[in-house]
């Protein structure tokens, strides 16, 4: 498209503009949207020992182990099961899909090797939570490992 116009470039200038503004605050709205467990977290511990025993640090990270959704604060110990569970040959996928609720919904992140947990409040507008297993690969008590953890709006 040629224009042979300032005026005319001003303009396509403006739609160009305006449409990158409304493009990244889509965006920008999805992404605020989405929740993830991060994959490892640090933790600093402390322990002692008494009489002849001593501590020492093992060096194994804490990684994301585990995830559960709550309705409502996770004190209020109201986790759920999830809706659905896809076995394929290298995973496994178990998908909660959640109503609108007065209270909201949290997701909790568990971690090998600490006691630690992370957790927070999804936004009103997440609908779906979704947990990707590895089958390939197994902790040592045998539970597949997590590839991912997400919750988003629809």
């Amino acid at each position: 498209m040629t224009l042979n116009s300032r005026s005319g470039t001003r303009g396509a200038f403006l739609a160009l503009g305006l449409a990158l503004i409304v493009g990244a605050i889509s965006t920008a709205g999805q992404a605020a949207a989405e929740v993830m467990c991060p994959d490892t977290i640090a933790v600093a511990q402390n322990a002692s020992a008494s009489g002849e025993w001593q501590v020492r640090d093992s060096g194994e990270k804490p990684e994301l182990e585990r995830a559960t959704i709550y309705e409502g604060p996770p004190e209020q110990q109201a986790s759920l099961k999830y809706d659905r569970e896809i076995k394929r040959k290298s995973e496994i996928v178990q998908t909660w899909t959640l109503p609108r609720s007065k209270i909201g919904y949290w997701l909790a992140c568990g971690y090998s090797n600490t006691s630690k947990q992370l957790y927070r409040k999804l936004p009103a507008i997440t609908a779906i939570c979704a947990v990707t297993f590895d089958r390939t690969v197994s902790f040592p008590d045998g539970s597949p490992v997590i590839r991912r953890v997400r919750c988003f709006a629809k």
